[in-house]
């Protein structure tokens, strides 16, 4: 098969890929939620580095669990 023809080929074959239903994953409410305010970069940047608490690595490990039990 000529290369000529590779291009065309992977853009039909790009076609056939199923795509997740990414709308009925979301939780009620994130529809009607509001935007979340935005930051001057200069605060993000000059602000103190975080810091990771046991709590929030509790919470982490957490959601990660639940997402591999789905």
């Amino acid at each position: 098969m000529p290369m000529r023809f590779l291009p065309a080929l992977l853009l039909c074959l790009s076609a056939c890929a199923e795509f997740p239903e990414l709308d009925a994953t979301a939780t009620p409410g994130v529809a009607t939620a509001a935007y979340p305010q935005l930051l001057p970069l200069e605060t993000l940047l000059d602000g103190p580095a975080p810091r990771a608490t046991p709590d929030l690595r509790a919470g982490v490990e957490g959601r990660a669990a639940s997402l591999r039990a789905r």
